[in-house]
């Protein structure tokens, strides 16, 4: 809170902070010293630690439609630089296969021979975290 300081070894105009989450909050300042001994103190800047952890936070969900149309699956996720790869599978989650669909939304065309295929997307960060979304089933009346 700023009743106490502790002296750091930063010694330049700069100073580099290793973020780690238990550091949210931390309050930094500088005190300048001239060569005659006149010090400045720095206004106080505070260290805020943002959550980048990998999360999904909406999966996707089932779809039910026609034969010859047209619709998308969705996914959100939070994090740092997301890569999106979807996935179907043909036999009932037996075997996954990779599609074309990179982004967020994966479109598919409804045919009748897609009824009950299933549908997930895996999502990846900056750092190669990745998981795998809970699967949607297509339906086809």
């Amino acid at each position: 809170g700023g009743t106490t300081w502790v002296n750091s070894v930063g010694t330049s105009t700069s100073y580099k902070v290793d973020v780690y989450t238990r550091k949210n909050g931390y309050l930094y300042r500088c005190i300048v010293t001239d060569s005659d001994g006149n010090t400045l103190t720095s206004e106080i800047a505070e260290l805020i630690v943002v959550s980048d952890t990998l999360t999904i936070t909406t999966q996707p969900q089932n779809i039910t439609a026609a034969d010859g149309d047209t619709v998308y699956f969705t996914i959100a996720a939070t994090g740092e630089e997301i890569t999106y790869q979807w996935q179907y599978s043909t036999n009932g989650g037996t075997t996954w296969v990779n599609s074309v669909g990179t982004s967020a939304s994966y479109k598919v065309e409804v045919y009748t021979r897609k009824n009950g295929y299933l549908y997930r997307c895996i999502v990846t960060d900056a750092e190669g975290n990745s998981l795998t979304s809970d699967t949607a089933v297509l339906t086809v009346e």
